[in-house]
C-alpha cells in the first residue's frame, strides 16, 4: 500500500520521465524493465555511465549487473524522499504566493538537489559525482555487495 502512496505525489514527474524513457527505448532501448519503475536497458555500453535515475525509472547499460541496479533503486528512493519534499514545500509555498514557481520546484527538485550537492562537492574539492551526498549514500549502501570497491564497468 506505501508504494501506492508514494506514487501519488511522484505521478505527475513519473508520466513525463516513462515518456522520455519509451522514446529513449524506441530509438535505443534493448529491454524494457519493471523494477519499483521503468527502467529501459540500452543497446549500447555508454562510456560514461552505467545506469542513470530519473525518477521512478531510467537507463541501464547493456548487460548491466544486481549491484548497478541496487544503486540505481537507491537513487529512486532518494528521488520518492526528495520529492515529497518538494511537493510539501510547494503546497506550502503555493498557499501564501502563487505563481509558477511552486510548481517549478515540485517538478524539479530532485534534480536542483542533486546538481547542488555536485556543486557542493565541487567547491570542497571533491569530484563532483563521487562527492555529492547522493552517491556517497548509494555506494556505503551498494558497498556490501561489491566488497568495499566503487561500480566499475
Amino acid at each position: 500500500m506505501k508504494k501506492y502512496i508514494i506514487y501519488l505525489w511522484t505521478l505527475p514527474i513519473d508520466l513525463i520521465i516513462w515518456l522520455i524513457i519509451l522514446i529513449v527505448y524506441l530509438y535505443a532501448g534493448r529491454k524494457l524493465h519493471y523494477n519499483n519503475g521503468l527502467w529501459c536497458e540500452l543497446n549500447v555500453r555508454p562510456k560514461r555511465f552505467a545506469g542513470i535515475t530519473l525518477g521512478h525509472g531510467g537507463l541501464l547499460c547493456k548487460d548491466f549487473s544486481a549491484t548497478i541496479l541496487h544503486h540505481e533503486l537507491i537513487h529512486v528512493e532518494q528521488y520518492e524522499a526528495i520529492s515529497l519534499l518538494c511537493c510539501l514545500i510547494a503546497i506550502l509555498t503555493g498557499l501564501f504566493y502563487w505563481s509558477l514557481y511552486p510548481i517549478i520546484i515540485y517538478l524539479t527538485g530532485f534534480y536542483i538537489a542533486y546538481g547542488a550537492s555536485c556543486i557542493v562537492a565541487w567547491l570542497r574539492g571533491e569530484k563532483p559525482y563521487y562527492g555529492n551526498i547522493f552517491e556517497e549514500s548509494a555506494y556505503s549502501q551498494v558497498k556490501g555487495d561489491n566488497d568495499g570497491k566503487r561500480i566499475e564497468r
